[in-house]
């Protein structure tokens, strides 16, 4: 697994009239193979529900009015946290920023217990097909998802966006204050042994995705590429649905995207 330079990057937005303030986290991600993106699902869901200072019964109450809970979501180029907290309770949103990234409890038993949920909420096949390719969650291992936590989210990695009724350059130097003696120790070894195969859909409908080779916004006929995409897949006009669906009757529910990879972009139908 061969790591991109990230550098460490704060963003705030000044939302005057905002009654809450939102903290979201980003994670870049290299290119994975089909365990190491199982992984970092585990591990995206672990870090909003175990940490060393909150249960998730004390995160809910902070949390109460606002999000109610720590989202996350794991996509091809990224992993994402976000919260938000009411614009009395900024402080304790630091301080639940600072121990999601820097304490998750990450053990045999709370990676029993993440993997158990994910189990139990998995993607519908659709969403399967659009998420990255992904190994089985539940032969994923605790000290593989401590390996990718010190590999991936790491003080240099991480980019960081607050907004709300705040004030940016307090904003940066509460971040300081919270963030800037975190030192990430370095894993044994960087990636995961490649688990073969995608985690079975059940007993639904199959699935099939067509993806083209990734290009850059710079790329000459970038433009013609993205009005391709809508062309092709965008509403009941869209050349696959005429085709596809009414002239050949071969799917059901189709659509072409232009998704977001580690190299760019490409049309996924």
């Amino acid at each position: 697994m061969i790591l991109p330079p990230a550098p460490v990057h704060l963003c705030t937005l000044l939302d005057p009239m905002a009654k809450s303030i939102a903290f979201e986290v980003v994670v870049p991600l290299p290119n994975l193979s089909a365990a190491e993106v199982a992984g970092v699902q585990v591990l995206a869901r672990l870090m909003s529900r175990e940490n060393e200072d909150y249960t998730t019964g004390k995160m809910r109450l902070i949390l109460a009015g606002a999000s109610d809970e720590v989202h996350w979501d794991v996509t091809q180029d990224h992993m994402r946290l976000s919260f938000t907290v009411p614009k009395a309770d900024e402080s304790l949103g630091f301080a639940l920023l600072a121990s999601l990234l820097r304490k998750p409890i990450i053990s045999d038993d709370s990676v029993s217990r993440t993997k158990a949920s994910i189990t139990r909420n998995r993607m519908t096949p659709w969403e399967t097909v659009l998420a990255p390719a992904a190994g089985d969650p539940g032969k994923v291992k605790g000290t593989e998802i401590l390996r990718l936590y010190q590999t991936l989210v790491r003080p240099e990695r991480i980019f960081v966006g607050i907004g709300g009724p705040v004030s940016p350059a307090d904003i940066a130097k509460k971040y300081a204050e919270r963030m800037d003696d975190w030192q990430q120790p370095r894993p044994s070894r960087m990636g995961l042994a490649a688990t073969p195969g995608v985690a079975p859909a059940g007993d639904h409908a199959p699935v099939l995705a067509l993806t083209g080779a990734s290009f850059t916004a710079t790329d000459a006929g970038f433009d013609a590429k993205v009005l391709a995409c809508f062309a092709l897949g965008v509403g009941k006009g869209a050349s696959i649905f005429r085709v596809w669906r009414e002239a050949n009757s071969w799917s059901y529910l189709q659509a072409c995207d232009l998704e977001g990879t580690a190299a760019g972009f490409r049309l996924q139908a």
